[in-house]
């Protein structure tokens, strides 16, 4: 075992590409060995039997009694969680803090891992609008829990049996707003995803 190799009370052990282990370093027990927990990746040469180390994440002083995880995402970034303690921290491959959040205070996790992830919420986008002048409006659209919009495709007309395409813009943030200049009374939002499908609608709805 190479220098800075040892550790205490391991968890989540998984082999890795290149010859490499990756692991939830508790170094704590009791008794504790260090001032924090740490994600260690080792690099083994199983001919010569030894270990040397590759990479470790350090969160400063944050010592975990149990559990832990480390995980290697796709593009080389690492998610470590603290086990016994409420939080877990992305990395990047060299050890650079990315993202760092926490569980309510005293509830630890077994282990935390990333995935991807895509919502469509049962629930119709959301919006409103809002006259600013005889000829203009802003509509302004949003779709709590939604993860998969690119961009909102606006609708307006005179009546609900009117409305055509009128503005597409892109999805910028929790809520987008939408400036038009026309007079029209009647207004529908439709959230696009990738290739410009059409995920949901709004209810029609006029301005105020």
């Amino acid at each position: 075992m190479g220098p800075g190799t040892s550790f205490y009370f391991q968890h989540d052990a998984r082999l890795e590409p290149g010859g490499r282990i990756g692991l939830f370093d508790d170094e704590g027990g009791p008794p504790f060995f260090a001032k924090s927990s740490r994600g260690l990746v080792l690099k083994l040469d199983t001919g010569r039997r030894t270990a040397s180390l590759a990479r470790q994440y350090l969160r400063p002083r944050t010592l975990a009694d149990s559990e832990g995880s480390l995980q290697t995402l796709a593009g080389g970034d690492v998610l470590v969680g603290f086990g016994s303690e409420p939080d877990f921290t992305e990395f990047t491959s060299s050890g650079r803090m990315l993202f760092d959040a926490s569980l309510p205070s005293d509830d630890g996790s077994y282990r935390v891992y990333g995935f991807r992830w895509a919502a469509t919420p049962r629930t119709r986008p959301a919006v409103t609008a809002r006259r600013t002048s005889p000829g203009h409006v802003s509509v302004y659209v949003s779709w709590n829990g939604a993860n998969t919009v690119r961009r909102w495709q606006l609708l307006a007309g005179s009546s609900d049996g009117t409305l055509r395409p009128v503005d597409t813009v892109a999805d910028r943030a929790f809520e987008t707003r939408i400036a038009l200049a026309r007079s029209a009374s009647r207004f529908e939002v439709r959230a696009l995803g990738a290739g410009g499908r059409v995920l949901a609608s709004s209810k029609p709805v006029g301005s105020s």
